[in-house]
């Protein structure tokens, strides 16, 4: 499945955010090599550049490295994909990752079989984009103006049917939130950073390279739990995702959302399995082998 990952430093000054991204970049490139793509979280500005590239040339585009500079600011925080295909061919960059959906950026990690099941049902007058996660996203956005967070959240995964792990911006709040009903999903939080990925030993190896406190315990966000990170204080909230409690958002602040442009999707898929073709036979099965 593809790799989703990401990072939140209160004090640019003694923790370099690049070299944080470059080692979660580096160590999630097992997880997906087809597309790679950030969102950059500068408080007044997200900014987003995804590629049809792998990870380790993804990480030498200027694009990138412009991308990572926090000038003059004491935080700063990104997410990142790198994708292995399901539905939406990589050589479209629209199928790739960080999505963007008015005021929300996020990611996805696996697989929404019946995303075209829902885009007509709730969306019926839209034509739909062939990458199964923005309908999470289209959902998400749709139902937020009227519903909290953790309601909309536990609407949308009684919806949908398949694996589904999620990061996303909540850009003018600047909140970034975390959801996953397999389990897939793992974060570090010390006194001015937090990490989070898909994968135990991934936090694990980050934790080892970039020198970070071992005390700090790798907290496991289990199946059906979400959680929502303040990114000015890193105040955290967890629940279940079947109920609703009230969180507090704060108080929304316009955003500008940036997507930087990328002119060179040209590779060929390497690998392709559609999510309409799996049957719900077959998926239990999927599902089971990708369990931790």
């Amino acid at each position: 499945m593809c790799g989703i990952f990401g990072a939140s430093i209160l004090n640019l000054k003694k923790r370099n955010i690049k070299n944080v991204s470059q080692v979660l970049y580096s160590l999630s490139e097992t997880r997906g090599k087809e597309a790679s793509g950030i969102a950059v979280n500068k408080s007044s500005t997200i900014e987003v550049f995804k590629t049809d590239l792998p990870a380790n040339q993804f990480l030498k585009r200027k694009e990138f490295a412009q991308l990572i500079q926090f000038d003059n600011q004491e935080k700063g925080s990104f997410i990142g994909h790198t994708r292995l295909v399901t539905d939406g061919d990589s050589n479209d960059n629209e199928n790739n990752q960080p999505v963007i959906n008015n005021n929300l950026v996020g990611i996805h990690n696996g697989i929404i079989v019946n995303f075209r099941e829902l885009w007509k049902k709730h969306f019926p007058e839209k034509s739909y984009s062939n990458l199964d996660s923005a309908i999470f996203f289209e959902l998400l956005q749709n139902n937020l103006g009227n519903s909290s967070l953790s309601t909309t959240l536990k609407s949308i995964y009684k919806e949908i049917y398949g694996m589904t792990t999620i990061a996303c911006f909540l850009g003018d709040s600047n909140k970034l939130f975390l959801s996953t009903n397999n389990g897939s999903l793992y974060y570090y939080k010390d006194e001015k950073t937090f990490i989070f990925a898909s994968e135990y030993g991934i936090i694990k190896d980050a934790i080892k390279k970039l020198k970070l406190a071992t005390s700090s315990p790798i907290v496991h966000v289990e199946a059906e739990n979400a959680v929502l990170i303040n990114l000015d204080d890193h105040e955290i909230s967890e629940w279940t995702l079947n109920e609703e409690p009230n969180l507090d958002l704060g108080i929304s602040k316009p955003i500008e959302i940036q997507n930087i442009p990328f002119q060179e999707a040209k590779r060929k898929t390497l690998f392709n399995v559609s999510a309409t073709t799996v049957s719900k036979e077959l998926e239990s099965h999927f599902i089971k082998s990708f369990e931790r």
